[in-house]
Parts: C-alpha cells; structure tokens; sequence
C-alpha cells in the first residue's frame, strides 16, 4: 500500500502544504495496489467532498489520471487496484476551488519489477530485424544458438554456444508447462537441431536460417524438448 498526503490550504495569502507518508516501493508487474492520501487545510482540519485526482507519469513529460476519488469526510481519499504495468511516478493533484488553493503531492515512484523469464523474451524481442548469420551470437547478426545465449546473457545467465551444448546444460520441462522465456529445441531423431525462445501463445523468438532475420513466428512442429535455465 502507497500512501500520499495531499494537504490545500485556505486561499491566499496561505500557502499549500503537500507531502506524502512512504518511500519508493517495488512491486511485480501486473499486480494491483492500492493508493492512499489525505486532504486537509494547511492547519490539518480535514477537507471533505472534495475531487482529487490521483496523476501517473511514465518518462516526466506529460502526467495523466488515473483516477479521481472524492474525499471522506476524514479528508482521506483510496484509489484501490490500480495495475502496475511499468515503472511510472504518481501524485495526488487536488485542482482546488474558490475557497481552497490547488495543490499536489510529491511524486511517488512504483518500480514495476519485471520476472526474469519475460526480461529474456524482451531481450530477444529487441534483436527483431537482425539478419540471421552462421556462428553469429550478436549483438547484430545471429544464429539459433546465439540469439538464444545473447538473449540470456541480457539478464545474466550464462549460457553454452551451441543449441547441443545449451540443451546439455538446462533444466528439462514438460511441455504442458511451458512458460515465456523457456527455451525450444528442435530435434530429429532425439538429436537437436535448432534453438528458440518461447514467446507464449504458441509462439517462439527465433533466427531461423540465412537470407532470414531473428523474428516472432508460429511453432511449426511438435518435435521439440524444452529447456529451462532461468
């Protein structure tokens, strides 16, 4: 729970107050949390009734609302389930009226922690585009095998060259429990050929062979282990 205090003071020549009660906090992305503040006169007496928005930014530049609660009769105001998608920065922001000057909270910064498996398909995700070239492990060109460790190595796992090596290395998963950021191998035989990136819905990050580029495409058979090294 993140807690604001948003305090409007009387009309001039009073000035606000504003602050708010905790530090910057860290939570998974896609959770739901919760927003609290307080609305009072610059001398505490509670404000209610009153509209006050609670403002997101995600790079400083432009600030939008998420929400616009009225304040109890306490002068408190909740926004509640509020999804983190990214790493933004909040405040409450009371417009104020005839008799109440504006004023806004200081900023509250929410880390949205992104899981570990997802930072690979992102990182593997950013390299859409590369040319696709034998024995290539980055950071413009790849193979199979390279993107695969490149991608890896972006969140600081370690991996073997070779789709062979990699799939030596890991920890084997049942394909009904597959998740993003798992690792594909085809194979032939039982003899492994080919190295992916699993993206989720039935999709896989891949540099797939020359004249192509590392892209998002459709896994085109079932004869694939998969691999876990996250």
């Amino acid at each position: 729970m993140l807690t604001f205090d948003s305090t409007a003071a009387a009309a001039s020549p009073a000035k606000s107050r504003t602050g708010f009660y905790e530090a910057s906090d860290t939570v998974k992305a896609g959770h739901r949390i919760s927003f609290r503040g307080k609305l009072t006169t610059a001398g505490g007496t509670p404000l209610g009734g009153y509209k006050v928005d609670l403002m997101r930014t995600y790079n400083g530049s432009k600030w939008f609302r998420v929400a616009s609660p009225r304040s109890y009769s306490n002068g408190k105001v909740s926004v509640t389930n509020v999804k983190i998608k990214a790493t933004a920065k909040y405040r409450w922001v009371f417009r104020g009226t005839a008799k109440y000057a504006k004023s806004w909270s200081r900023t509250q910064k929410v880390v949205a922690k992104v899981p570990i498996n997802l930072r690979i398909v992102k990182a593997a995700a950013a390299q859409k585009g590369d040319p696709y070239r034998y024995g290539a492990s980055g950071p413009n060109s790849f193979d199979c095998s390279g993107l695969t460790q490149y991608a890896h190595k972006q969140v600081g796992i370690k991996l073997p060259r070779t789709s062979k090596q990699q799939y030596s290395k890991v920890r084997k998963i049942s394909k009904s429990y597959r998740k993003p950021g798992d690792l594909l191998f085809f194979h032939r035989g039982g003899s492994v050929y080919h190295a992916a990136i699993y993206a989720g819905n039935g999709q896989m990050w891949t540099a797939p062979q020359s004249g192509e580029s590392v892209k998002k495409a459709k896994i085109y058979n079932s004869s694939y282990y998969v691999g876990r090294a996250w």
